[in-house]
């Protein structure tokens, strides 16, 4: 009986190990995404990104805003696809259908 009791118990704190080792791989794993996804936002432009979006507004006949050069990657990825889509360089879902 007490040998029963103490595999039960044996198994009962593996599975917890199991799982406190699962929770730190997926907070490692987190924090990596969290890290990319920060970077990514306030990281400045690339000087290709902002060569791009200037020639995409030159096409689409707009002059390109001042702060321009001070804009970070994410947003000049979006400047970028909105300014395609209003060049129709880019098919909507509406013109897919």
């Amino acid at each position: 009986m007490k040998t029963d009791m103490k595999k039960v118990k044996d198994n009962i704190l593996m599975s917890i190990d199991g799982v406190i080792s699962n929770l730190i791989r997926l907070r490692e794993e987190l924090e990596i995404i969290l890290n990319y996804l920060y970077t990514e936002r306030t990281e400045p432009a690339s000087s290709d990104q902002i060569r791009y979006l200037k020639i995409l507004y030159k096409k689409a006949g707009e002059k390109a805003p001042d702060d321009i050069d001070k804009i970070s990657r994410e947003e000049a990825s979006r400047r970028i696809n909105e300014l395609k889509r209003r060049l129709g360089w880019v098919k909507t879902s509406k013109q897919r259908d």
